[in-house]
């Protein structure tokens, strides 16, 4: 007997909202904020993407697609409209990120792809905040400073005056707030990726999204595989880092660029009785 479409709808739903719930309830949001916040989302969500002929979506067509009734929605809609977000945590992210690209990159703050011991500031030659006025963008150098430095992705050099980098890319201590942002983030970009191919339309081109596993390999092996992933994954990650910054358009044409990139992730389940790959 063939499963019901709507079955396999609520299976898919619950296998990725698992990790989204483990993060929340780790967080401290119970179920109530939780509801509150999907009522959000459905509206928002609806209101965005579901016009007819290219216009936006009424409230009595939100309303359709929700279930939820029209007074709610403009509730929703009112209060989001008055919110004041401010600038997004990501874009700080990002900009720490493209920072280390830089300063590996960069031949000015570079040699030969090994990033130079960087002074913190000097009137001549490359130096740590000349490194922020050109990738840092509206972050402030010392908050960078200290972001790295807390990532491990910096070192000070004692009694030199001089920083030196770590790391090619930024990680956030899994501690830290921006730890989350970069979490939701990550998800984000999978999930949408996962949801243009599912339904993007005929002519559009679908975006790549692969994974290769196997259920019966030995334990003894997670480490070996542990370090295979990180010495060939990284090499491929600086791989198409450098291929983006080549196709990078030139910071007075920056608002016209395109987000794009490439994510790999690793996976594990425990110890399980199926057998083969997939």
């Amino acid at each position: 007997m063939q499963p019901d479409f709507q079955d396999i709808v609520v299976n898919a739903f619950r296998q990725l909202m698992r990790p989204v719930i483990r993060i929340l309830i780790r967080n401290g949001m119970v179920y109530r904020q939780f509801a509150e916040l999907c009522k959000e989302l459905y509206v928002e969500i609806a209101a965005a993407e579901y016009g007819l002929r290219g216009r936006p979506t009424n409230v009595s067509r939100v309303a359709l697609l929700t279930g939820l009734d029209r007074k709610h929605i403009k509730r929703i809609q009112d209060a989001r409209s008055s919110e004041d977000h401010g600038s997004s945590p990501q874009k700080s992210t990002d900009r720490i990120s493209r920072l280390l690209s830089g300063w590996h990159q960069d031949p000015e703050f570079s040699v030969d792809g090994v990033p130079r011991d960087l002074p913190l500031i000097a009137p001549l030659g490359p130096c740590f905040a000349g490194l922020v006025q050109r990738y840092g963008g509206d972050v402030p150098g010392t908050a960078i400073l200290k972001e790295l430095l807390r990532a491990g992705a910096v070192e000070e050099l004692s009694g030199s005056g001089h920083v030196r980098a770590l790391k090619r890319y930024y990680m956030p201590a899994q501690t830290d707030a921006a730890a989350l942002q970069r979490a939701g983030a990550v998800l984000a970009d999978i999930g949408n990726t996962v949801v243009h191919n599912l339904y993007r339309p005929e002519r559009q081109p679908s975006r790549f999204e692969g994974r290769t596993t196997n259920t019966s390999v030995a334990p003894a092996a997670v480490n070996e595989f542990r370090g295979f992933v990180e010495e060939r994954g990284q090499e491929f990650l600086e791989a198409v880092d450098q291929w983006l910054t080549v196709h990078e358009v030139n910071d007075a044409d920056e608002k016209n660029g395109v987000r794009l990139g490439l994510g790999l992730y690793w996976i594990e389940d425990p110890a399980t009785t199926r057998r083969g790959k997939s």
